[in-house]
């Protein structure tokens, strides 16, 4: 057997093509589990083995730091030693970072210049350098949110713009503020010789693209490059790649004597909110016509079920290269789709298929459990704990360990027991007060003198003076809170309290004026928060507080016993499961508003290409499954306090009948099915038809509300007198409102049964 022959050993026809292919650009779109790993590391074997390249001519780009890693683990095994070390392989930010390291002094960006040592700030270093930012140009931060603006600014350096090129485009006033900010943030790093993440790539491409020389060293060094994840590369990466493979005295044609592979796959482009651009795959072949385009459709990780399913979901979308999964697997099971009553059943499903399922011996780690927002992992914890199934998280935190979860449940346990320690020094700047580190070690000095509590020592604190003004308001203010907050405690039921925290602590005030991107998301948590304490004093027998904060205890306590290397069910997002498989996943929540997400429900010009990336999404969840996919959804899901019906998802219709069976929740007996027929898949009794139609007069019955009042509305409350609506939230059947009211009861969060309109 010659060298060749073995370097092309278990590969499928269009798998070799692409490893063998040796000049001009090409394309590889590899659907899911496709072996796109195993073309380009054999690519790269059969270019040192076979065509005798340089390793130093080669650079391979992968989407993550881990698949780098593995990539160059393998090839050590294939390739002559030491020559793994002279490979260029690693992320766009690592390749980058190594390219400015020898070559920033070239680099001048209107005056300012970096030296080679320079620092990379991190997301946190790089929000306190935009928030000095911000002072030293006298911008109120509720107005320019630092946390929007960094992310404006990311956004605008993913697409090539720097300060420069962003001051030639600005059409408001707000753009006009934002170049300020832009430039002065710019200086700002420059004076610490640092750069934030996006500029390893920004700054990649400004040297490049103002240095000729530099530009033809690089070009001509790497004869071979190689870009894996295509579809998720963003505007300045691209340009980037088009700088090193053009040369800088030719046009673009210069490409047809390159070899170029880029793999990817459209249909799995899921980060568009990252700034991932699938359109550049698209137009990959109209930029440049003599690219060639290899399919890679044989899928070697799941059963043909599975794989029809995908294929059938996909199809739907119209932005895309076609192309179709091929099964080497065969046959398999049905999917498996269960219609649950509510989040609770859903999970108690999920809980006993994952207990039958290891009764047949099967790890724990072969399982996960998918969802579309984090969000959803509540209600699923807590059923596997109940069920004592050990699980751990990927891609997120617990949810009772999440930031916002904590800071309210440690208010409750404040409030429960005065002498928390802990908890108050967790809460009492949160949201800020200017109760900085240096007035805490003072009430910890004080506390540790009388030996008493940190609570007890703040109003000593307060009567002894020699505090500045601002602080004594600030602790005077908190005090009042809390003891307001423990008198409430023994009145009004846990759902009502943990509602006042909200809003009298001013938590709930402070996130909605946050950063709109980051603070979804920790509200969505908080709003679940509400739906845990609603559902306890709707279903436990003893309704205190303490109780409540025992319920929540016990959760967080068997999950600290959890080993993480140990055998456990993963629970992740979709977006976070990118890349990996299992042989038994679980996809949940498949309801409109859920997945598809509400933004993509809309009438908004995005609303279309929105959906079509829940679609691709959805893809991707389907494709991690190995051997057998569970689908469920819920016909009622707590959300904002309370049940609402929820209507099955949209995609469930894409899916062929023939491939799925499935359960109605509320008649199963045994959450495994056994001893019930699966749903006929015949045109007259269809799983999903029925679903619809039920779903369509429930839908007319449950009309959505329609909010009372707006912001800015006068409102009069029977207890607490006029007041001014400053915001609404809430679900499309429940609204809740965040009052102003004129006298000393401040802000109130509540529902519009208890307000009467005064005036618009």
């Amino acid at each position: 057997m010659n060298q060749q022959t073995d370097i092309l050993q278990g590969l499928n026809e269009q798998q070799a093509e692409a490893v063998l292919l040796n000049e001009g650009p090409f394309l590889v779109l590899a659907g899911a589990g496709s072996g796109k790993t195993r073309v380009l590391t054999h690519r790269i074997v059969h270019l040192i083995v076979e065509k005798q390249a340089d390793p130093a001519s080669i650079l391979g780009v992968t989407f993550t730091n881990k698949a780098a890693r593995e990539m160059k683990t393998r090839l050590e095994k294939l390739i002559p030693p030491n020559s793994s070390n002279r490979l260029w392989i690693g992320t766009f930010h690592g390749i980058c970072n190594r390219l400015l390291r020898t070559e920033i002094h070239r680099l001048n960006l209107g005056g300012l210049k970096w030296t080679k040592n320079f620092v990379i700030f991190d997301t946190t270093e790089s929000l306190s350098i935009l928030k000095e930012t911000l002072k030293v140009l006298n911008l109120d931060e509720k107005v320019y949110t630092p946390k929007a603006i960094q992310s404006k600014i990311s956004a605008l350096k993913n697409q090539a713009l720097g300060p420069i090129e962003f001051s030639k485009k600005i059409t408001d006033n707000f753009e006009l503020k934002l170049s300020e900010i832009y430039d002065k943030y710019q200086e700002k790093l420059n004076f610490n010789n640092a750069l934030d993440f996006d500029d390893l790539l920004l700054f990649s491409l400004k040297l490049f693209e103002g240095d000729s020389e530099c530009r033809k060293y690089y070009h001509e060094r790497f004869k071979h490059i190689l870009v894996d994840e295509f579809q998720d590369t963003n505007q300045t990466q691209y340009d980037l790649l088009k700088m090193l493979l053009t040369h800088p005295d030719n046009s673009v044609q210069n490409w047809q004597a390159r070899s170029f592979c880029a793999v990817g796959d459209i249909d799995q482009s899921i980060y568009s909110w990252r700034g991932a651009n699938y359109r550049l795959t698209l137009n990959l072949q109209k930029d440049f016509p003599s690219t060639q385009l290899i399919k890679l459709e044989y899928n070697y990780r799941s059963v043909d079920p599975i794989l029809e399913v995908a294929n059938s979901v996909i199809s739907n979308n119209k932005q895309r290269i076609d192309k179709k999964l091929l099964g080497t697997k065969g046959s398999g099971e049905k999917i498996t789709c269960f219609e649950a009553s509510d989040e609770v059943e859903e999970a108690n499903f999920i809980t006993a298929e994952i207990k039958r399922l290891k009764s047949k011996n099967q790890n724990l780690n072969e399982i996960a459990v998918l969802y579309r927002t984090n969000a959803q992992s509540r209600a699923i914890e807590e059923a596997l704990i109940k069920g004592q199934i050990a699980y751990k998280l990927v891609g997120g935190v617990r949810f009772y360990d999440r930031l916002e979860i904590k800071d309210i449940v440690s208010y409750l346990r404040l409030i429960f027991n005065s002498k928390d320690s802990n908890a108050l020094k967790r809460v009492i700047n949160s949201p800020r007060r200017g109760i900085g580190p240096s007035t805490i070690a003072q009430v910890e000095e004080k506390a540790e003198t009388m030996g008493s509590s940190l609570y007890s020592a703040l109003a000593d604190l307060l009567d002894e003076g020699g505090l500045g003004p601002r602080v004594i308001a600030s602790i005077h203010s908190f005090v009042e809170v809390i003891d307001y907050l423990i008198k409430q405690s023994d009145i009004v039921p846990v759902p009502d309290l943990v509602r006042l925290v909200l809003e009298k602590t001013g938590y709930l005030i402070a996130l909605q004026d946050s950063d709109k991107e980051e603070a979804e998301g920790r509200l969505e948590n908080i709003y679940e928060l509400l739906n845990v304490a609603q559902q306890f004093h709707e279903e436990s027998e003893d309704k205190t507080l303490g109780a409540f904060l025992a319920q929540i205890a016990l959760a967080s306590d068997l999950d600290n016993l959890k080993d993480s290397d140990s055998e456990a069910v993963t629970l992740l997002t979709i977006h976070s499961s990118k890349g990996l498989e299992y042989p038994f996943v679980f996809l949940t929540g498949l309801e409109e508003g859920i997945f598809p997400n509400s933004r993509a429900l809309g009438d908004s010009p995005n609303s279309t290409d929105d959906l079509e990336e829940e679609r691709r999404l959805l893809y991707v969840a389907i494709t991690r499954a190995e051997k057998k996919l569970f689908l469920t959804y819920a016909r009622n899901r707590r959300l904002w306090g309370k049940k609402e019906y929820s209507e099955p998802s949209r995609f469930l219709k894409e899916m062929p009948e023939t491939h799925l069976t499935g359960f109605w929740g509320s008649s199963v007996k045994s959450p495994s099915g056994k001893g019930l027929p699966p749903v006929k898949n015949s045109s007259e009794s269809s799983f999903y038809s029925k679903r619809e139609a039920e779903a369509k007069e429930n839908k007319k019955n449950a009309a959505p509300q329609e909010p009372k009042f707006k912001v800015g509305d006068r409102v009069q409350h029977k207890s607490f007198g006029l007041g001014r609506v400053l915001s609404l939230f809430g679900s499309k059947n429940q609204k809740f409102y965040s009052i102003e009211f004129d006298g000393a009861d401040g802000k109130k969060l509540l529902s519009g049964d208890s307000l009467h309109l005064v005036e618009s």
